[in-house]
């Protein structure tokens, strides 16, 4: 495999959480935490240390603390120093896959990505905020793969701010191993459960003028909005545990009246535990085409899952009437309840179904799944995405 050197990895919290969110007790989840495992146990990890990024900004103005924070941050997440080789800039070869983030994507860090000589690979994460800004960064740092969460290539809100020919691989993101079924299908409420977190659009905000905009949204998340707002009207069929981000509630029509009260709080939930009381689960996933983590949780832990017309839902594999439910577009109350009333009634048919989506969850995503889609991108000598589906049948 070529040598992977991970450009900042210990700033945005993507492998690891970083020193700051861990000073400040971050709720968090390492969504790439299996690849930086599995790089400290086949050899190693490569880093490029840039001095322009700091997880706590005030460090900024004394750049020589840079390295201090990468060794704090290997010190936390006890990673030991054996393990760890500092690539300066004249040591970077032209086939080295140099991955860093949309994060690590800014005015400060543009031309020293821009001048590096090497295959220049871009994880997605969180790439809907300052879309067109990082767009235009992103161009001219000269990106030679995107690595998604999502197939990208067919978003167009990815293709309007980013898109210029460079291919997408799409690695699922992978729930931690403590989600899995304990209780039976058949002995849980016959109910769903509405998961999640929202948060409302600020109007004074820089960061989501473009997805605001482009969208015409209040909201990242218009399907738990949408919960939240009706959490009466649909109480007979979902209890709703969303739960807004604290100060950005605004939007939300029932905020002084939340469906499970002031006490329930999504971050401090037992999620395994909530999501094996149901047989189905939606979490609702962002206007931007990008799944939510918990609803790959939650088929791990046996639920069906409920949702829109969405591709985060066919990405993976899933398929209305055999393995979820898809209520429409966009949530209606009237409608998703006429469709879920439909299905209730075939308690048979929804057995099936859960298991071909559990057997989905098993087989499609896994970290032994990921990994090998991870690996496949990095080893790739040509810009040419490798489907999901070839890893599959390649591995099966």
């Amino acid at each position: 495999m070529s040598r992977v050197v991970l450009f900042n990895p210990h700033v945005h919290g993507l492998y690891r959480l970083s020193v700051y969110k861990v000073l400040i007790k971050y709720p968090a989840t390492d969504k790439l935490g299996y690849v930086l495992s599995y790089l400290i146990a086949n050899g190693g990890i490569n880093v490029y240390l840039d001095s322009s990024e700091s997880s706590v900004p005030r460090m900024l103005k004394w750049r020589w603390l840079t390295r201090l924070e990468f060794l704090i941050w290997c010190l936390v997440h006890k990673i030991p120093a054996q393990k760890v080789r500092v690539i300066p800039s004249n040591k970077l070869l032209p086939t080295d896959r140099l991955i860093f983030s949309i994060k690590n994507v800014t005015s400060k860090t543009v031309d020293v990505l821009a001048q590096l000589d090497a295959v220049k690979i871009l994880n997605t994460n969180h790439f809907m905020t300052r879309a067109s800004e990082r767009g235009d960064l992103v161009k001219k740092i000269g990106v030679d793969r995107f690595w998604a969460e999502s197939k990208l290539d067919s978003s167009a809100f990815f293709q309007h701010f980013y898109g210029s020919g460079q291919p997408v691989w799409f690695v699922p993101y992978v729930p931690s191993s403590r989600f899995r079924r304990i209780t039976p299908f058949d002995k849980r409420r016959v109910k769903c459960a509405g998961l999640g977190s929202v948060s409302c659009f600020c109007d004074n905000e820089a960061a989501i003028q473009d997805v605001k905009k482009y969208f015409d949204s209040p909201t990242y998340h218009p399907v738990r909005k949408a919960l939240f707002d009706n959490w009466r009207k649909v109480s007979s069929l979902v209890d709703v545990y969303v739960t807004p981000f604290a100060g950005r509630d605004h939007c939300l029509k029932n905020k002084d009246d939340p469906p499970q009260g002031n006490d329930f709080d999504y971050y401090k939930a037992d999620l395994v535990e909530l999501m094996n009381q149901y047989q189905f689960v939606i979490y609702g996933e962002e206007i931007n085409d990008m799944p939510a983590l918990g609803m790959y949780e939650a088929m791990k832990c046996g639920c069906l899952i409920v949702g829109t017309s969405s591709q985060v839902y066919t990405d993976i594999g899933l398929v209305h009437g055999e393995s979820y439910i898809c209520f429409g577009d966009t949530f209606e109350p009237d409608q998703f309840l006429m469709v879920m009333e439909e299905f209730m009634a075939q308690p048979e048919r929804l057995s099936a179904m859960a298991e071909n989506s559990y057997r989905i969850a098993q087989q499609s995503i896994s970290e032994e799944r990921s990994l090998n889609q991870f690996i496949s991108m990095v080893a790739a000598e040509t810009e040419v995405a490798y489907e999901l589906e070839g890893a599959l049948s390649h591995n099966s």
